[in-house]
């Protein structure tokens, strides 16, 4: 499961990588971008709870993306734009993707304290 995601977020880079704009015409801010960013690997983590059934993540996927894009006012179209204009630039993207880590580390903290509670 957890190679597909690669797989797929690996295709998701290169086919962004392809197009050669400078600048998106609807840019999203970097926090923006990093709270999209991080929701969708908190999505990612939801679908694997499909891993058992691979069909069943093909037709989810897509409606857990959206529902990310819908949460944060955005579309697909922006979040691919943005992120291509951020990936442009590796040393701000690795800022931005360290901050998604450290966000999703702390709510992985915050389960487990609650698991110990109870």
């Amino acid at each position: 499961m957890i190679q597909r995601l690669i797989i797929y977020f690996v295709f998701f880079i290169s086919v962004i990588s392809c197009n050669n704009n400078d600048k998106a015409k609807d840019l999203i801010p970097k926090n923006q971008v990093i709270d999209i960013v991080t929701d969708i690997h908190l999505a990612e983590g939801a679908l694997k709870i499909y891993e058992i059934y691979p069909d069943s993540i093909q037709k989810k996927a897509p409606i857990y993306y959206a529902t990310v894009y819908k949460k944060h006012h955005v579309n697909e179209k922006q979040f691919k734009d943005s992120y291509e204009y951020y990936y442009k630039n590796p040393a701000e993207l690795e800022k931005m993707m360290d901050k998604v880590t450290e966000i999703l580390s702390k709510k992985e903290s915050g389960i487990e304290e609650e698991k110990e509670v109870n």
